[in-house]
């Protein structure tokens, strides 16, 4: 399903999707109730327990057995380049559900940032592709805020990409 419709306006992914790739949620029941609508439209579900980390690498051992991937925790360049070929269901989507991500936060303050960065780079990605990717995170604190995510540089078309091409 590359492209939402007139009519899909009104759909959970679609409000979900309009003003980014990572929504914050505070009360869990509404987290559940989207879930659930997200599943009744046929997308691909994967939760964490973020109160279950106690270290990086049990949160990395999580990650990779519930997206099916490789990622030792070390280094988050590979979990960017491995995110790009996680499997998505081209007719629904991939939902990331990740519960009480503010104690991961505490327990990992220079590192959950740039998770969520990679999570929206990645969403953006999958979508050029027609996959939607959309990452659902809880968090116990109502006022907890994160810096903006998923930002792109703005770079030079390829024709002049090269210094070179641009006369210098």
């Amino acid at each position: 399903m590359p492209f939402f419709r007139q009519e899909d306006l009104g759909r959970l992914d679609w409000r979900l999707l309009q003003n980014g790739f990572i929504n914050l949620y505070w009360r869990i029941n509404y987290l559940d109730e989207d879930v659930q609508k997200l599943e009744e439209l046929n997308y691909r579900i994967a939760r964490f327990d973020c109160s279950s980390w106690k270290t990086m690498d049990e949160s990395a051992v999580d990650i990779s057995s519930k997206l099916n991937i490789q990622w030792n925790g070390k280094s988050l360049d590979a979990l960017n380049d491995l995110l790009t070929d996680i499997d998505i269901p081209f007719e629904s989507g991939f939902v990331l559900v990740f519960s009480k991500y503010d104690l991961f936060q505490k327990l990992e303050p220079k590192t959950s940032w740039p998770i969520l960065d990679i999570l929206a780079s990645n969403g953006r990605l999958h979508l050029l592709f027609g996959k939607r990717l959309i990452c659902m995170v809880q968090v116990d604190e109502p006022t907890l805020n994160f810096q903006p995510v998923g930002a792109q540089a703005v770079l030079w078309n390829p024709r002049e990409w090269l210094n070179k091409d641009r006369g210098l």
